[in-house]
């Protein structure tokens, strides 16, 4: 009897070391994995990637931007600046350069880390500028140049521009002063214009437009669907007004647009026209 319990005792002793051994074992693999994974995480947040890139001769520029919001600026400096920022040490944009164009590219990220991205555009450069954006709210500020944007999702506010063409699918439009041209398509979301002086080609489906103060210089033609438009022309626009609305409330001033040049077309299907 005695040779047993010894054997019992012992055998819990093992036991017990075992089980030691084993939540000591445990613990260094939580060690090494999650906690130097914590350490790298806190290395990587708040960073920045900033690259510069000679842009001598070229004419076109091209930023496409899958998911991400983007801020567009005048730098005095003579490069193109690219700056990302987020949770990621790794850069996520490629820059590819032929006839005579720069094409800065977004490749395939990972959709748990949110970018965002600083475009310095030299005052210095006078070509075109095109902007592609996939999902993500895009803000560009005061430029000369002509600029093409293509946007799938998002809001897009513009400052004071010369010439300027906008695509989207859903999300508001802000713009601030357009001076030549304005050619606008949109599906879904409001259009707001502070000051436009020029032509206008504005179509949207279900979106308001309202232009604050508008300077006819060219046939122009504004369209919605299920959208009230409201427009405030310039008592010396030389232009002349068609309306293509049946809505009852619709408000016409007499007292623009009584001349037969520059053609002003506005059409509405079931929004309110508001013309002063």
């Amino acid at each position: 009897m005695k040779n047993k319990s010894e054997l019992k005792t012992i055998l819990m002793v093992i036991c017990l070391v075992l089980i030691l051994l084993l939540l000591l074992v445990i613990f260094s693999l939580y060690k090494l994995v999650f906690v130097k994974h914590d350490k790298k995480i806190k290395k990587v947040v708040a960073t920045e990637i900033i690259k510069e890139y000679k842009i001598d001769d070229i004419e076109d520029l091209f930023f496409d931007f899958r998911n991400a919001n983007v801020k567009y600026v005048l730098s005095n400096k003579t490069e193109l600046v690219i700056k990302q920022s987020g949770k990621t040490n790794k850069m996520f944009f490629k820059k590819t350069e032929y006839n005579n164009s720069v094409h800065i590219k977004e490749q395939v990220t990972n959709a748990f880390v949110k970018t965002s991205y600083i475009v310095y555009i030299p005052e210095t450069y006078y070509g075109n500028i095109t902007i592609i954006n996939g999902f993500g709210n895009i803000n560009i500020g005061n430029f000369v140049n002509e600029i093409n944007v293509d946007n799938n999702s998002g809001t897009v506010t513009v400052g004071d521009v010369n010439k300027i063409n906008i695509k989207t699918v859903s999300g508001n439009i802000n713009i601030d002063s357009v001076d030549t041209s304005l050619i606008l398509t949109s599906s879904t979301g409001d259009i707001f214009v502070k000051s436009l002086r020029g032509n206008t080609n504005i179509d949207t489906i279900t979106g308001e437009v309202l232009i604050k103060k508008l300077m006819i210089l060219g046939d122009s033609y504004i369209e919605s669907t299920s959208g009230d438009i409201s427009i405030n022309v310039e008592k010396n626009s030389i232009c002349k007004l068609k309306i293509d609305s049946d809505n009852p409330t619709n408000s016409i001033s007499k007292n623009v647009c009584k001349y037969k040049k520059n053609v002003l077309k506005i059409k509405d299907v079931t929004g309110i026209v508001t013309i002063k």
